[in-house]
């Protein structure tokens, strides 16, 4: 399907796990605001953009208590053997230190819009 539909979907981040995983600009517009909304008690609607000849969604990824096992403090919410993988992993990472109820990034789906 996402042959034929020329689709894509992605997870990108201003505080990544993965540098190649950082959010371009127009990504952080959206990531503001959606941060902004969780502040205001609000929960972020996800926002569709068309681009040129293609039609881009945004897709807000908030934190819950699992996904804390990865994502939250060290040491706390995340093991030891499971910051040492990742450790190992992805010694650039800043995808740590989450609290619940936090945008951990989006998810960009792209497809053409014919």
């Amino acid at each position: 399907m996402s042959q034929k539909l020329n689709a894509s979907v992605t997870r990108v981040s201003d505080r990544p796990r993965n540098p190649d995983n950082k959010a371009d600009s127009m990504q952080m517009q959206y990531i503001v605001a959606a941060k902004n909304a969780l502040a205001q008690g609000k929960q972020p609607k996800p926002l569709m953009q068309q681009l040129e000849d293609q039609m881009v969604g945004y897709y807000p990824i908030v934190t819950n208590a699992m996904c804390l096992q990865c994502h939250g403090s060290n040491p706390g919410d995340i093991s030891a053997d499971t910051a040492a993988a990742l450790d190992a992993l992805y010694p650039l990472d800043q995808a740590r230190g989450y609290g619940l109820d936090e945008l951990r990034g989006i998810f960009v789906v792209s497809m053409d819009k014919e």
